[in-house]
């Protein structure tokens, strides 16, 4: 039985709501500093483009090259990198593209035939996006139809480091200042003290990998369900940035450190270490396991993964239950998100070892 805390509903839903407006500002300015146009050093290969622009060498390329004016045709027919009149070509050639992602949408069946799509451009094309949304599909386009020419933007890891910084560190300034007002460590609040640390991680790591391939076989079943009933589903963000082959080593770390320590921690101490007891001491014990699964999977908007995620959760909730030390379900919480990721990132590697044997 989960000791009584000292902290009241009101309070608890007056944090979360505090949490949450950070979040919408954090998505504000992720969204006012996200761009969708390139830049000249965005382009790897500027001889390579103008050659298959002017070459005319596949249908989008055709299309391209009729959007510049006949003097702009004649600079990059006369292209010639070493030479100093051709500085300013890639500058017009990064006017002209800009131009045309503050469009309409690029895509039409016959021009992009035999272009390789990516996933992430798949899934945004299916939202028929409009404004910014729609600038970042065309410009996902261009990538895809010249993937040696043109440099993928990192803007989407940028914006979710900046999303992410907007909801970690606020929340934990949020619980700090929390516990202070009830005038309660962090040790008595979260149980920390009632278990041995080592026995507490330990659980935790049992349980955690317990349900990872538990967890796995969940998901299979809902994208299949999904498919049955003609559905489909966006990856979340951090997924399509984490299959972007050209994410370097430092950023998949950066995203690691994220996934796989702040997102467990602060979501733990926020769902099952705040709001579960705040709910079950108003006499509501079940109310308090269902609301909190249910809100924690829908929080991470994805309807192909909540149903692993509301059992996650309840798993999650028995831990602190059982044990009495929120460290049991960060733990499993962690190793969870470890695996997923990691799954991610050597996911190529993964599946020429599973078609090998």
């Amino acid at each position: 039985m989960l000791a009584e805390k000292p902290w009241k509903l009101d309070a608890v839903v007056r944090l979360f709501l505090g949490v949450m407006a950070t979040v919408c500002l954090g998505g504000a300015l992720a969204g006012f500093l996200g761009s969708s146009k390139f830049t000249v050093e965005e382009i790897k290969d500027a001889s390579g483009l103008v050659k298959q622009l002017a070459r005319q060498t596949n249908q989008v390329s055709s299309f391209l090259w009729r959007q510049f004016s006949t003097p702009e045709q004649l600079r990059l027919w006369k292209y010639e990198p070493s030479a100093a009149s051709s500085k300013e070509v890639p500058e017009v050639v990064v006017r002209e593209l800009n131009n045309l992602i503050e469009g309409p949408c690029l895509y039409d069946r016959a021009r992009f035939q035999g272009v390789s799509l990516r996933s992430e451009t798949i899934n945004l094309l299916k939202e028929n996006p409009t404004g910014q949304s729609l600038a970042h599909l065309n410009r996902l386009l261009l990538e895809d139809a010249y993937p040696s020419e043109l440099s993928r933007s990192q803007s989407a890891f940028w914006l979710l480091v900046i999303s992410a910084c907007c909801l970690e560190i606020p929340a934990l300034v949020g619980i700090a200042l929390f516990l202070r007002h009830y005038n309660v460590s962090w040790k008595a609040a979260f149980g920390f003290q009632s278990l041995e640390p080592v026995t507490a991680v330990a659980y935790g790591v049992l349980a955690g990998a317990l349900f990872v391939p538990a967890g796995w076989l969940l998901e299979t079943l809902s994208g299949y369900l999904m498919d049955l009933v003609h559905s489909t589903v966006q990856d979340q963000q951090i997924v399509q940035t984490l299959q972007d082959p050209s994410l370097t080593l430092p950023k998949k770390i950066i995203m690691g450190m994220i996934a796989v320590i702040l997102a467990p921690v602060v979501e733990e101490l926020l769902f099952r270490g705040l709001l579960y007891p705040a709910i079950k001491q108003q006499g509501r014990p079940r109310l308090a396991l269902w609301l909190t699964s249910v809100l924690f999977a829908l929080v991470h908007f994805n309807m192909e993964t909540f149903v692993p995620l509301l059992v996650f959760a309840l798993v999650l909730v028995y831990l602190y239950e059982t044990f009495q030390n929120l460290l049991a379900p960060i733990v499993a919480h962690s190793l969870f998100n470890a695996a997923n990721f990691l799954t991610l990132i050597f996911q190529d590697k993964i599946a020429h070892w599973l078609h090998s044997t």
